[in-house]
């Protein structure tokens, strides 16, 4: 089993030096919000101080309609 590594604030960590949580976000009228949160859980004692603390954040954004055919287009001259 190799070791997954993710980049942190912290640098590269080992996967399972963190712990994930999904984090809905409030929706907005035209898109959906949603976040993942990783916190430090390791035992490196140089990262004592983060233990608990979140050390990567990732946000996806789902738009839940875009433009319509022809929005971006000039209008004829």
């Amino acid at each position: 089993m190799s070791i997954q590594f993710v980049t942190t604030t912290l640098g590269e960590l080992p996967e399972t030096d963190l712990v994930f949580e999904m984090i809905p976000q409030e929706s907005k009228p035209d898109s959906w919000i949603m976040a993942r949160e990783g916190r430090y859980v390791g035992t490196n004692q140089a990262f004592a101080e983060h233990v608990g603390k979140i050390i990567r954040r990732d946000v996806w954004v789902t738009m839940k309609s875009g433009l319509r055919a022809g929005a971006t287009a000039g209008q004829p001259a």
